[in-house]
């Protein structure tokens, strides 16, 4: 569950878990050398490299459990019978008190009360390489876990950079993308069989799919701007007459902690052109991926996904989200970065001639291998295992 700080129930919720971890505590002084060697994972959702490693929990020498403070998303995945963990369960939080390897990654919150057990390995899977400079201030933070996973050498290089302490790091890369690194590896036939396949499953029938995906606003004031199109619905009745034209469908992806207003969602709802897609309703983010031709977004670390399909990405220019300024612009923002008055000549071009996008933007395929470098195996899972094993062992 992500803490919502307008939120009075999220307060409550997480006073009550804090209550519960500390009434659970003194069991450690009963666990003994038998005891289940339990590991355990905790984030926002079971999505991303946590659910990596969940899918192969049957290739893991211990039983896996997903830790959630949240009841209704724990009693919608007790539904689909996932081995859970309910925050403000006394039995649950005895279980995980005596673990022997908690993974996050968004953080350990209050449950970094935990480290003083040297008992329990603590791993940090992150979830993505920051636009921003502000989400490395504090990077001595993950000093505190025993291993910190990451996705490329160059992930490892910006840690340097932000003068991190810990010698605790270790290039993985993403479990999480494992899976779309083996379809960008697919034939042509496999990768067409797939995207039929997921455009019936998500009702998104299209010869052609953009995906627009911006990050989240950091910087609240930005959200006034004229110029930031995402919360304004001329911006969207725009995008409906060029998507009608140019005769594709444009999937609407916002950031998860990003706030769509109303009116838009009611103007989606009724656009034959633009289907909105929420994480909360839809929170397998590769899937849109694989389906689209062309990506849009702003700072959204979505695209150093998507780069591994060799498809067109657009970068808008528009007003920096981030309260800090954004990070390695040059690296980050690849693509080609275009005004927004220059979207329907763009996607007029490209949206059937890729060849010419890659002729203009040539270095975005040298990127690729820069930003991921050992993830282009798709075996980072594996690489997750075998230090959880070795952990269990």
């Amino acid at each position: 569950m992500k803490f919502d700080k307008y939120n009075l129930s999220h307060y409550f919720i997480f006073l009550f878990s804090i209550l519960v971890l500390l009434i659970a505590l003194p069991s450690k002084l009963f666990q003994n050398q038998k005891s289940e060697k339990v590991v355990v994972l905790y984030g926002h959702k079971l999505y991303g490299n946590l659910k990596s490693i969940y899918l192969k929990k049957l290739e893991i020498n211990s039983r896996v459990f997903f830790l959630t403070l949240d009841k209704k998303y724990y009693l919608k995945l007790k539904e689909e019978n996932v081995n859970l963990l309910y925050g403000l369960n006394l039995k649950d939080v005895i279980k995980l008190v005596n673990c022997k390897i908690f993974i996050c990654d968004h953080g350990l919150h209050f449950y970094k009360l935990l480290i003083i057990f040297k008992n329990i390995i603590f791993i940090d899977t992150n979830h993505g390489i920051p636009y921003h400079k502000d989400a490395l201030n504090g990077i001595n933070y993950f000093s505190k876990f025993d291993e910190v996973w990451l996705m490329s050498e160059y992930h490892n290089k910006l840690f340097e950079t932000f003068d991190y302490k810990g010698e605790n790091t270790k290039v993985t890369g993403y479990g999480r993308l494992d899976n779309l690194v083996q379809f960008a590896n697919k034939t042509t036939h496999e990768k067409d069989e797939i995207i039929l396949e997921l455009k019936n499953k998500y009702n998104l029938i299209s010869e052609k799919i953009i995906l627009l995906a911006p990050t989240w606003v950091h910087e609240p004031k930005i959200l006034q701007n004229k110029n930031y199109p995402f919360n304004k619905i001329d911006f969207f009745k725009e995008l409906d007459v060029i998507a009608e034209k140019n005769n594709f469908l444009l999937i609407y992806r916002p950031h998860m902690n990003d706030y769509v207003p109303k009116e838009i969602i009611s103007y989606l709802n009724y656009s034959e052109n633009i289907r909105l897609r929420e994480f909360k309703k839809f929170t397998n983010a590769e899937d849109f991926l694989k389906i689209s031709d062309i990506l849009i977004t702003d700072w959204s670390s979505i695209a150093l996904d998507y780069i591994l399909l060799d498809r067109p990405v657009f970068f808008l220019d528009v007003p920096n989200p981030f309260k800090d300024g954004a990070l390695d612009d040059e690296i980050l923002r690849f693509g080609e970065k275009i005004f927004q008055s220059q979207l329907n000549t763009k996607l007029e071009v490209y949206i059937n001639d890729t060849d010419l996008y890659f002729q203009n933007n040539e270095n975005q395929k040298k990127i690729k291998y820069k930003i991921h470098d050992i993830g282009l195996d798709g075996e980072s899972a594996n690489r997750y295992l075998d230090t959880i094993n070795k952990y269990l062992a």
